[in-house]
């Protein structure tokens, strides 16, 4: 070896043939250095991006679309350069997918190489130059041992492509079809779980403990909005038509019987007494002075009938108007919580006779008034167990039992269908302290419980109820 030789040779080197070196080892580190990251890659989001972005290092170009194709699979968009997010309906992706679908059938999709818009369909070459750069270059991903395409990359420029990129992409396209071909089977296995080969009794295992589970009996139950009501409260109607005035209660207030409640306004009354009282004065007058002439004559004798009939009449109008308007102010029959939604809403409002304005209810004799929804209904049988959960105290559940339910379904005040039903307390477990709390009124959620099913019945009831109502069987 002649070293000096070997130093005049390296003297002679001209400036063009050292930056052409400089280029190709920049080349080459570039190269290995994509090789490594894609390798490294864990998810194949984290390689659709290195292929995309990062393979700019190595060659310059405008655009890159990275195509997942594995054998007997319809095609899916991994990465597009320059973006996280894209929209799949976009007309260039749309005109892509047409783009891989044709031109992935060919003979030449097998191999690297510039696209030809000559191979092309009219329809595809009419749109080129809209959704394409005018030099598009196929790299084509293959399996290292079995040769089948696993995905495709293009790349698009508007300069031609060297023959010294095509060298350098072809073998970093070995690398990230290596590392692919790591990530897919990855990738599958996530969403997919496979059975040992040679466990087989394992698999008759798992389906008779998923048998035996579906079988497996349950009560059932359902929820359902409930608060706490009066058992037997005595309502409070209007006595008379006439027009509310005043109240001499407030909501919840404890009353004793007796208790003047409130009264309807005396005006319309008062004025037919008034006349009343007047009519009797002047029928008993006709009636005295038909009876004084009496004895002088005997046709006024023979009216004195007529008039004793009017001056009854009379008083009896009068006595009804004074009935009426000692009936203006209702009292309490009973001692016990009044029960009505607000003052305001009453006065000076006309009421007609028989009409509810009230309710009286005696404080310790509650229970549980529940609204069942129609969609949520369940067979009951009276005595049913049922336990509410209060707003105001959750942590402890009041037990009960199912006492009545309606026939019929009525719509509540939220405008939902519901049956109506009663439950009787069951206090004699609970705390003295919560027993104290419990007041009328008070609102909370009641879990119903059922006849006993099958699991597989309690979970897919509802489902198989909706299905039935689809299908019409």
């Amino acid at each position: 070896m002649n070293p000096v030789g070997s130093r005049q040779a390296v003297a002679s080197a001209t400036p063009g043939d050292s930056e052409l070196l400089a280029r190709q080892v920049a080349g080459l580190s570039q190269l290995l250095s994509l090789l490594k990251e894609s390798r490294h890659a864990l998810e194949l989001s984290q390689l659709g991006f290195v292929v995309v972005n990062e393979t700019l290092r190595l060659v310059p170009y405008h655009q890159a679309l990275f195509w997942l194709q594995p054998p007997q699979q319809k095609q899916q968009l991994i990465a597009l350069s320059g973006v996280a997010q894209w929209d799949a309906h976009a007309p260039q992706l749309v005109w892509m997918d047409r783009f891989l679908a044709e031109y992935g059938q060919l003979e030449v999709s097998q191999s690297l190489h510039a696209v030809d818009p000559q191979r092309l369909s009219e329809g595809l070459r009419a749109e080129w130059t809209v959704w394409s750069h005018p030099q598009l270059i196929w790299l084509p991903l293959h399996h290292p041992l079995r040769q089948e395409r696993l995905g495709v990359l293009l790349l698009g420029r508007d300069q031609p492509w060297e023959t010294t990129e095509q060298r350098l992409l072809e073998q970093l396209l070995d690398g990230y079809a290596q590392a692919l071909t790591v990530l897919l089977p990855l990738s599958r296995r996530a969403w997919r779980w496979h059975w040992p080969r040679r466990g087989w009794w394992l698999k008759g295992v798992a389906w008779l403990v998923l048998l035996v589970l579906a079988m497996m009996p349950v009560r059932q139950s359902v929820l359902a909005p409930a608060s706490v009501a009066a058992r037997q409260p005595l309502l409070v109607a209007a006595p008379m038509d006439g027009v509310v005035q005043r109240f001499h209660v407030v909501p919840n207030e404890t009353v004793v019987t007796g208790a003047p409640l409130f009264d309807l306004d005396p005006t319309e009354l008062q004025g037919r007494f008034q006349v009343a009282t007047e009519e009797l004065a002047i029928a008993k007058a006709q009636y005295q002075k038909s009876a004084n002439k009496a004895f002088q004559s005997a046709e006024s004798a023979g009216e004195l009938a007529a008039l004793r009939a009017a001056m009854a009449r009379a008083a009896a109008q009068a006595e009804h108007a004074g009935q009426l308007l000692h009936r203006l102010q209702v009292r309490a029959e009973m001692a016990g919580v009044v029960l009505f939604a607000d003052v305001n809403q009453w006065l000076g409002r006309p009421v007609r006779v028989g009409e509810r304005i009230l309710s009286i209810a005696d404080p310790t004799d509650r229970e549980i008034e529940i609204l069942l929804p129609v969609a949520d209904a369940l067979v009951l049988q009276p005595g049913a167990e049922t336990r509410l959960f209060l707003h105001t105290d959750p942590l402890h559940p009041l037990p009960g039992r199912l006492r009545y339910a309606s026939y019929e379904a009525a719509a509540t005040p939220e405008g939902v269908l519901a049956y109506r039903l009663r439950s009787t307390l069951l206090l004699e477990s609970l705390p003295a302290s919560v027993v104290a709390q419990l007041r009328l009124g008070l609102k909370g959620t009641a879990k119903l419980f059922g006849e006993e099913v099958p699991l597989f019945y309690y979970l897919f009831r509802r489902p198989l109820a909706a299905l039935r109502q689809t299908l019409g069987f």
